[in-house]
């Protein structure tokens, strides 16, 4: 406190309980600019106002790397590996998850080395493909750095190795290598587990069945939807709904097995089960000559 006010010219205070002369009394006189200034180097804001990470969000308006409306995934690998990280990336984007793969997510004639850390500024969450060649990467390891600092959640899946350092204290899920529709069915499974995420997570999914065209897409979300950890009592109910009025779902034979397993593990009703609503009966016509 008598550093802060030594910085801004003041006098110090003695600390002591009855001492007219406390904190408040010091800033009585100050002018609104700057308290203003001195809040800011209280709580680490830039004098311009603005935190580092409000910062790298107005950047991405003249740089926008992330799809908008999607959860934002750094997804760390080794360029070894490009490929199957491109290919779980478009996994996730059905689940409306936007997977940040360097070299393929960032854009022409635009500083690589920017993007990668303006990515890492404003990502949701972080996940490694910890191939072998990660722990001898030193990009690997600085982006896993930056990661473990942010405190942004993080995740990683072994594809023949282990983490090393920090992060090797904790078991990670085993994928395979050769199946990159795994590792993001275990990062979706992972993701809907985290409180701040798994309702963006079913609401993008329950969105995408409702207004499914096909029994390939129903099929396909359905079998993302069902891993997820738990839906919300309104989610429920929008699911029964479109199960039952949505005939690309109703009779996609892959989609409603799928379900079915999730609603019985759920403890919830198979909404086709139900007793059909009865309808209305139609009230008669009313020809010209009918009085009213």
């Amino acid at each position: 406190m008598n550093l802060l006010l030594h910085e801004f010219g003041l006098p110090q205070v003695s600390g002591y309980v009855n001492d007219e002369y406390d904190f408040a009394a010091a800033v009585a006189e100050m002018s609104d600019e700057t308290l203003i200034n001195m809040y800011r180097v209280a709580t680490g804001q830039a004098v311009d106002g603005l935190t580092t990470q409000e910062k790298a969000e107005a950047q991405l308006k003249s740089l926008p790397i992330w799809k908008d409306g999607m959860l934002r995934l750094f997804v760390s690998h080794s360029a070894k590996h490009k490929a199957f990280a491109t290919r779980m990336s478009d996994e996730l984007a059905a689940s409306g998850i936007d997977g940040f793969v360097a070299h393929v997510s960032m854009k022409v004639n635009e500083v690589w080395q920017n993007q990668i850390e303006l990515g890492l500024r404003t990502m949701d969450a972080f996940v490694v493909l910890q191939h072998p060649e990660v722990n001898e990467s030193k990009w690997c390891q600085q982006e896993i750095c930056w990661a473990l600092g942010s405190a942004k959640p993080y995740y990683a899946i072994r594809l023949g190795s282990d983490p090393d350092g920090f992060v090797g204290r904790i078991q990670y899920p085993m994928g395979s290598d050769d199946n990159p529709s795994l590792a993001a069915d275990q990062i979706i499974t992972w993701l809907s587990s985290q409180p701040q995420f798994s309702m963006k997570l079913a609401e993008g999914l329950l969105t995408a069945l409702k207004t499914s065209r096909s029994y390939i897409d129903s099929n396909r979300i359905a079998a993302k939807i069902v891993l997820l950890a738990e839906l919300s009592p309104a989610q429920w109910a929008g699911l029964d709904d479109t199960i039952r009025s949505n005939d690309q779902v109703t009779y996609a034979r892959n989609a409603t097995t799928d379900l079915k397993a999730y609603y019985k593990q759920h403890a919830h009703t198979w909404p086709l089960d139900l007793p059909k609503l009865t309808p209305p009966v139609a009230a008669p016509a009313l020809g010209l000559d009918t009085p009213f």
